[in-house]
């Protein structure tokens, strides 16, 4: 599967960053301690607020690793967690 790697430590992601990644999202998988919060913006409104909330570290940059799969945002990761992200992805996605 193609796949384009981006590495945060040669370019850090900022606030206005993390928002303009997380707009072609409609779906967002984050691991948030040992919980996965779900969210799709087709059953509830996910706001920049929500999205900064969830995606954004303390000092103002992207919290990774993130993963984004069509229009699937994946930020954190464990086995299952990509297994879910990587077998829900629609086969254009892929």
């Amino acid at each position: 599967m193609p796949f384009d790697d981006r590495r945060v430590e040669r370019a850090p992601v900022d606030r206005d960053g993390t928002l303009a990644l997380a707009r072609g999202a409609r779906r967002f998988l984050v691991k948030s301690g040992a919980a996965v919060v779900e969210l799709d913006r087709a059953r509830q409104p996910v706001g920049d607020t929500d999205v900064l909330a969830l995606l954004l570290h303390e000092d103002g940059l992207l919290r990774v690793p993130v993963l984004l799969v069509g229009e699937l945002l994946v930020r954190g990761f464990t086995d299952d967690l990509y297994r879910k992200a990587l077998t829900a992805a629609p086969p254009a996605a892929r």
